[in-house]
């Protein structure tokens, strides 16, 4: 592998983690749709922290990062995981419909299934756009979500700590994404 390739696939890495997986605050200015896969623990140990975790979700995520154009998929890291909420962002209703999902969501599981939900985003079909995944977890379900074979289907790129829960930002499928864009960037050079 010659020094172009290496500069080309080290410049798809750059742009794939630093557009892919950075929060993306402010008004409508950014030009690019973002798809957002919210994975929430669905376990019982989730229920304790449940009400701060989806606060801190609608406010960070629903109101300060959702753009009209985007598009959500919400997952309850259940036994077995599953789509709670599926649609577009092209209204203050559907941010609201959102809300209510996360909100809606109960503790019903003994623990949490990050895996599936994991496997579902990333077999999910590709995405034009920026695509976003973020695991809400309780402290002892985390480390599942980050272990085992799941390790394989994600890279983290940012972990926000609180009181008993975290939101862990992470990229499905990054390298299959870095190895387009190198490819993709070879017309570029």
């Amino acid at each position: 592998m010659g020094a172009k390739t290496i500069t080309k696939i080290t410049l798809a890495f750059i742009l794939t983690g630093f557009l892919g997986l950075s929060p993306l605050y402010g008004e409508n200015t950014r030009g690019v749709q973002v798809e957002f896969n919210l994975i929430v623990d669905n376990s019982r140990a989730f229920s304790e922290i449940a009400d701060n975790a989806l606060a801190w979700v609608s406010q960070a995520i629903v109101n300060d990062m959702m753009m009209a154009g985007d598009r959500v998929t919400i997952w309850g890291a259940g036994e077995p995981a599953q789509i709670i909420f599926s649609g577009d962002i092209n209204s203050n209703a559907d941010r609201k419909n959102v809300k209510l999902a996360l909100h809606g969501l109960c503790a019903s599981a003994a623990r949490a299934d990050f895996l599936g939900a994991l496997q579902q985003a990333a077999s999910s079909p590709p995405f034009a756009g920026i695509t976003y995944t973020l695991l809400v977890s309780s402290m002892p379900a985390l480390a599942s979500a980050i272990a085992g074979p799941a390790a394989g289907l994600l890279r983290i790129s940012r972990v926000e700590e609180f009181p008993g829960w975290r939101a862990v930002v992470v990229g499905l499928n990054l390298d299959a994404r870095v190895r387009q864009m190198a490819a993709d960037l070879d017309d570029f050079f």
